[in-house]
């Protein structure tokens, strides 16, 4: 059975503003896993889209898919444009479906990929959601194509439209879980409503700054880095630390008072920023482990 890990309709707002990424930011370690530009008006990165929901319609390729009805072509209406969109591109317009009875509920899904080395893992897209009614966009990832997490959602507004298209980024460093067989998919769910395109969709990766290596600052030391269990923390004087643990999101996901270990085995595997304060509250140290 497939499970999925979905977030509050709050937090799923606040992954699209807050945690789209500028803190990660660092063009001179980042690597382009995969770009899909759907040259051709196909996959070229090994997209492919579902056949076992049942829906009337599915994921699309333009050019050559695009019919009168799309895009409001019918109305003079303009194809999806802007920065990191062109002609091909993919894309699921529900009132080309049929009429008012229609159910759209459809997957295009990527080839598997690595995301095992230690760093933080990026999904970009450029994208046209055209909302209405109960229509809505889900972005998730997974390590191996059977649990997935949410790790983006759009309802009720429109995003890109009209032209031009927008860029959007999300951290799925955890929701890849350190796999050497990861994927992200995206769902339109809709009625007889209206559209969602997609186009230069890519994973970017940026190795981290702490390796393999163990890690010190401020006197405060931990090890071993990635961690599979217990993370060992050492630092000068007897004090009893507040360790708060931060995820790839920024969610707080551990709050605990440790001195020398801190228990990291209920973590899923990623990326986490832990913070060590003092009793006063102020900040001791702080610094990136991996969860493997």
């Amino acid at each position: 059975m497939k499970q999925t890990t979905t977030l509050s309709t709050s937090a799923r707002y606040l992954l699209l503003s807050a945690a789209l990424l500028p803190a990660f930011a660092s063009s001179a370690q980042q690597q382009t896993l995969w770009l899909e530009e759907f040259d051709g008006g196909a996959s070229t990165t090994g997209f492919w889209v579902d056949s076992t929901n049942v829906t009337d319609c599915r994921w699309e390729y333009a050019p050559d898919s695009v019919s009168l009805f799309d895009f409001n072509q019918d109305f003079s209406g303009a194809w999806p444009a802007g920065p990191g969109f062109d002609s091909s591109f993919v894309f699921l317009d529900s009132d080309a479906c049929g009429g008012t009875s229609v159910v759209v509920n459809s997957y295009v899904t990527s080839a598997p990929f690595d995301a095992s080395d230690v760093g933080v893992y990026v999904l970009h897209y450029t994208h046209q959601f055209r909302a209405r009614v109960a229509s809505f966009c889900r972005i998730e990832a997974s390590p191996d194509g059977i649990a997935w997490t949410e790790v983006g959602y759009y309802f009720g507004t429109d995003v890109g439209y009209p032209n031009p298209a927008v860029i959007d980024s999300v951290d799925i460093t955890v929701a890849t879980g350190a796999s050497a067989n990861a994927q992200v998919r995206f769902q339109f769910s809709a009625g007889w409503d209206w559209w969602w395109a997609l186009d230069s969709v890519s994973v970017t990766f940026r190795p981290s700054t702490l390796g393999f290596a163990d890690t010190s600052e401020n006197g405060v030391h931990i090890f071993p880095n990635p961690v599979n269990d217990v993370l060992k923390v050492r630092y000068p004087g007897t004090q009893v630390l507040n360790a708060q643990v931060f995820d790839a999101m920024g969610r707080r996901v551990l709050v605990e008072n440790m001195s020398r270990m801190l228990a990291v085995e209920a973590l899923v595997p990623g990326s986490y920023v832990l913070v060590l304060r003092d009793a006063s509250g102020a900040t001791v140290a702080r610094a990136r482990f991996v969860k493997r």
